[in-house]
């Protein structure tokens, strides 16, 4: 039987007991995602080719590939599957007797693909790709405009339908949080001629505190960022997986301690103009400070250590302290940002195809002194072969915590 996104107890015993065989899934899509064709092939050790897998924001795996040519099938023009701007959908299994669990990897884009008759090297980007630039796809010509009073649900909506040439940018529906679908844009937000629609979605997901990204399914995802919530978001996330030293799927793991890390981060205005009543507008700042006494690298652990300060531009139609909120806000975004670099832990485990980026694992290493410690997943190499897959992760212990962020000057 065939499972889909299912993480069942039978496979999780499986996946630690037992010998596995993997799978490659492919699903050709039409212009509208809709399944044209489909490619299933063993995952061998001589296959070619691997997932990268990146916490950002719009874009965040990428893929190479390599299939035999059986008969020219695969010989890349545009009446064939693998063409310029020609989705597929990729799945990877692992099967146990006559079970299978699949595992969506995203939603692609072909980028590239070249080869002979005997075999095809394929390239590809997930659908953030066709907005941030990547596909040289759906660039502005002319300002864009979003009014104030949007709501925020409808700017993500209504923008993905906008028309480029005879087509949608994405006709998917989007997943949106539904906490902005009550959320009205506060100012106009203005994008410039010459710049790509992920500028927009970037620019929100600061103003907002948003991740915004595509998913294993190819929908555009829009969520509130866990670190939202600070430290507390990651230690109440249920881990996707426990790893131990003691068993197969973990192993050569080294620590990285980021030395160069941040702890109190500035975020200012600079605004030389007046008021409607001819008053100097009073520029404001704030600072995020690091005191989380379980963060080995808070402020009272290895003082003060700053980043450059960062200034943004006042937003016509906010008052001081809408600004200062905002300011607030940016400063906290970049606080967790430059945290998440600094104690890492790198290892390879076999291929665990449910696993993503953004959440959390545990891991338990005795000569590393960590017991059951829990670290947010950073990034992660999946071979398209039987060998080892690679983890990078941070600790959550570096992590701010809400109440203990304050406003001022050290």
């Amino acid at each position: 039987m065939d499972y889909y996104n299912q993480i069942t107890q039978p496979y999780l015993y499986h996946l630690k007991h037992d010998h596995k065989h993997y799978k490659l899934k492919l699903e050709i899509l039409g212009e509208f995602e809709n399944v044209i064709g489909e490619i299933i092939k063993d995952v061998s050790v001589t296959a070619q080719g691997q997932i990268n897998i990146e916490y950002n924001q719009i874009t965040r795996r990428s893929c190479s590939l390599s299939l035999v040519n059986v008969q020219g099938k695969f010989t890349p023009n545009q009446n064939r599957w693998f063409w310029i701007d020609r989705k597929f959908k990729m799945w990877l299994g692992m099967s146990f007797g006559e079970d299978t669990w699949w595992f969506a990897q995203g939603v692609y884009i072909t980028t590239s693909a070249n080869g002979d008759t005997h075999n095809v090297a394929i390239e590809a980007v997930d659908k953030g790709g066709a907005l941030d630039g990547t596909l040289k796809l759906n660039l502005l010509e002319g300002k864009y405009v979003v009014e104030k009073g949007s709501m925020l649900a409808d700017v993500f909506t209504n923008t993905l339908l906008l028309r480029t040439v005879n087509r949608a940018i994405d006709t998917t529906e989007p997943i949106i949080d539904t906490s902005f679908k009550t959320i009205p844009v506060e100012v106009d937000i203005e994008i410039n001629d010459g710049e790509y629609i992920s500028s927009l979605f970037t620019n929100i997901s600061e103003l907002y505190g948003a991740d915004v990204y595509y998913d294993v399914n190819g929908r555009l995802t829009v969520a509130k960022l866990v670190d939202g919530d600070r430290w507390n978001g990651y230690a109440y996330m249920a881990s996707q997986y426990d790893f131990d030293l003691s068993n197969a799927m973990y192993s050569e793991s080294a620590i990285d301690y980021g030395y160069e890390c941040y702890n109190a981060i500035t975020v200012f205005t600079n605004i030389n103009a007046k008021d409607a009543d001819g008053n100097p507008i009073e520029n404001v700042t704030y600072t995020a400070f690091n005191n989380n006494p379980m963060s080995p690298i808070n402020i009272s652990a290895i003082g003060v250590r700053r980043m450059d300060a960062v200034e943004v531009n006042w937003i016509q139609g906010l008052d001081s302290d809408a600004m200062r909120e905002r300011c607030k806000a940016m400063a906290d975004y970049y606080l967790i940002k430059n945290s998440m670099q600094t104690l890492s832990i790198s290892f390879n485990s076999a291929i665990i195809p449910h696993l993503d980026v953004n959440r959390v694992i545990r891991i338990t290493d005795r000569y590393k002194e960590l017991d059951s410690e829990k670290f947010v997943v950073n990034s992660i190499t999946i071979p398209l072969s039987a060998d080892n897959m690679s983890i990078q992760a941070t600790s959550i212990k570096m992590l701010p915590i809400d109440e203990n962020v304050e406003k001022g000057v050290v």
